[in-house]
């Protein structure tokens, strides 16, 4: 399906990466809570996220506003 897209709109160019996050990095969201383990940068501009409530592992992507 992607394939397609591209062939008729063409390809999307990557968001910059304003925040310079990398992955290993260590951030929290500015409403707050856990403190979270950066995962990965899409491709699409959002910041993937990892962190534990006890034992169980979480992740999320997020928009870098966040």
């Amino acid at each position: 399906m992607s394939r397609l897209i591209e062939k008729l709109f063409g390809t999307m160019p990557t968001p910059p990466n304003t925040l310079k996050l990398q992955r290993g990095d260590i951030v929290r969201l500015k409403s707050g809570g856990p403190q979270m383990t950066v995962f990965d940068v899409s491709s699409r501009g959002f910041i993937i996220c990892e962190w534990f409530e006890g034992e169980k592992v979480n992740r999320a992507r997020f928009y870098p506003a966040a």
